[in-house]
């Protein structure tokens, strides 16, 4: 995958966090739930991206 790519997918992850966090709708218990995955799913292309450089 292009560091283009990885960097949009990192983009749109970390979007999909913020606004989450911002949405004043889960606690802080429920918000981690909501959220793992998709910080494991940052995290794996933020490896991905350090790795091909």
């Amino acid at each position: 995958m292009s560091n283009d790519n990885l960097m949009s997918k990192i983009e749109l992850l970390q979007e999909q966090i913020d606004n989450l966090e911002r949405s004043g709708f889960f606690t802080e218990k429920e918000m981690d739930r909501a959220t793992i995955s998709l910080r494991q799913e940052k995290e794996v292309f933020e490896n991905q991206l350090k790795s091909e450089e």
